[in-house]
């Protein structure tokens, strides 16, 4: 079997949550966040994380198309996902990324909890958090297709 690494995104206009995960295990984890510049990226920190981790593939959080509000941000993930593309030549998959910031949030207060987390939650924690479950979700859907 092959092993792969892939990567996802939780993109926002201000911050954008990085996850990482792979094929053996079917496990993903947070890795970053990643300060965005009105909705555009560093381009020199992905290319780290690219020459890092290698992945085959990018994962991206797409909220729902039919809530008009979300229209520039779905453009700005779309061109972003281009770019990333484009860049390192990767296959890009979309996940409908409803409540993902709400559950990471969620998971995130009861590590501290349960002693798991130490400090308050930081902002880059629930973003790149959601990109993780994201990219769970997306590994979980394609283990059975």
């Amino acid at each position: 079997m092959n092993h792969k690494i892939y990567i996802a995104f939780d993109y926002g206009l201000k911050k954008t949550g990085v996850a990482i995960g792979q094929s053996i295990t079917k496990t993903a984890s947070p890795l970053t966040s990643l300060s965005m510049d009105n909705g555009k990226p560093d381009w020199s920190e992905i290319d780290m994380i690219f020459e890092d981790f290698k992945p085959s593939c990018a994962v991206f959080g797409m909220p729902e198309e039919r809530i008009n509000s979300n229209k520039n941000l779905i453009d700005n993930i779309k061109a972003f996902s281009s770019g990333i593309k484009q860049r390192y030549g990767i296959s890009i998959k979309f996940v409908n990324e409803h409540l993902t910031s709400k559950i990471a949030k969620d998971q995130l207060k009861e590590q501290r909890q349960e002693g798991i987390l130490q400090r308050q939650l930081k902002k880059g924690q629930i973003d790149s958090m959601a990109a993780s479950i994201i990219l769970q979700e997306w590994m979980n859907f394609e283990e059975i297709n």
